[in-house]
């Protein structure tokens, strides 16, 4: 039988009680009086086969222990439902979009600033006179465009929330044509460079304070030569 089902019916009398036909008993005393009834607890609180003859995990006697008062059977489940918990799912990074090299040759600041950027070489005149050109801006964006025309000559209900560059009589502007191809040649020229404007401003400002005055007229009269008169 199993080492945990119950010991046969002789095991027991032999273990506890002297033969029974004995006619002469032999006294116990206090101590084995109370040890004999102690392994009676022991074996009745035994646990019984199943009918297959194991042992259920419910069998098993529960004994208290120090760790929040759960039994060893309590710990076993626990251990078990961990275990057999389904593993968390890695989160998935999804990359950033790579943009492609004809995207970022439109992106700001190299479209026009970068003499190969593409707006070196595109007609700059039909891609502002186009009528989506203007749908897109913010109106934000709207009203800073019309801040910059000189006057209101090229401007359809100015001064209300409508607003507009009038596309057709700039179609017909020699001045807006010009501009518009100056500004593609200064792309390609490298002009629209962050270092090449701040120079370019730095000597225009010292133009109109005098700082080139004396270098013209020196070079006015070697040319021509010809003193020009001291004011």
């Amino acid at each position: 039988s199993s080492p945990l089902s119950s010991p046969p019916e002789s095991v027991i009398d032999v273990a506890i009680h002297s033969p029974a036909e004995s006619g002469d008993r032999v006294p116990y005393s206090a101590d084995h009086q109370e040890l004999r009834a102690e392994t009676r607890e022991v074996i009745a609180n035994q646990p019984t086969a199943s009918p297959k003859g194991n042992i259920t995990a419910d069998d098993l006697p529960c004994h208290n222990s120090d760790d929040g008062g759960q039994s060893s059977t309590q710990k076993r489940k626990a251990s078990i439902s961990r275990t057999s918990a389904p593993a968390k799912k890695a989160r998935r990074i999804v990359p950033a979009q790579k943009k492609s090299a004809h995207e970022k040759k439109w992106e700001a600041p190299f479209v026009y600033t970068d003499p190969k950027a593409p707006l070196a070489n595109a007609d700059l005149r039909a891609i502002l006179l186009h009528p989506d050109a203007w749908d897109i801006l913010t109106p934000e964006e709207k009203r800073d465009v019309l801040a910059k025309f000189p006057d209101e000559t090229h401007i359809l209900d100015a001064g209300t929330a409508n607003a507009r560059p009038d596309t057709v009589s700039l179609r017909n502007d020699d001045n807006f044509r010009h501009d518009c191809a100056r500004y593609c040649e200064n792309i390609e020229l490298g002009r629209h460079d962050e270092e090449w404007l701040r120079q370019a401003w730095t000597a225009h400002e010292k133009q109109k304070r005098g700082g080139f005055d004396e270098f013209l007229r020196e070079q006015f009269e070697e040319e021509w030569e010809v003193e020009l008169p001291r004011e």
